[in-house]
């Protein structure tokens, strides 16, 4: 199951760019990988995927997720972004992480 950035103030589309202003910083899939391989404590992952009419940020909690999303039959468009783990944790609701 993932886990997906969407509160009332996040647009439907321009994501990437409402991250970016939390704090998030755009890198490329390898660096993504590198953050996931292994398991980075201090920074999450986010994969922005454009949906057409949307946008999906997803946080990437594990390897097997971030290999869901990096597969290269995948067409879509996506950007991968890094920010603080609690920060991107608390934003998706991961359980961890959900505010009381």
């Amino acid at each position: 199951m993932g886990y997906y950035i969407n509160t009332p103030k996040i647009p439907k589309k321009g994501k990437t760019a409402f991250l970016k202003g939390s704090g998030a910083e755009i890198i490329t899939l390898r660096e993504a990988e590198k953050l996931i391989n292994p398991l980075n404590k201090d920074w999450a992952v986010i994969c922005v995927i454009d949906n057409g009419y949307f946008d999906a940020a997803t946080y990437i909690f594990s390897a097997r997720e971030f290999a869901e999303f990096s597969n290269p039959t995948d067409t879509r468009t996506k950007e991968w972004l890094k920010m603080t783990k609690i920060a991107a944790e608390c934003m998706a609701g991961y359980p961890e992480k959900k505010s009381k």
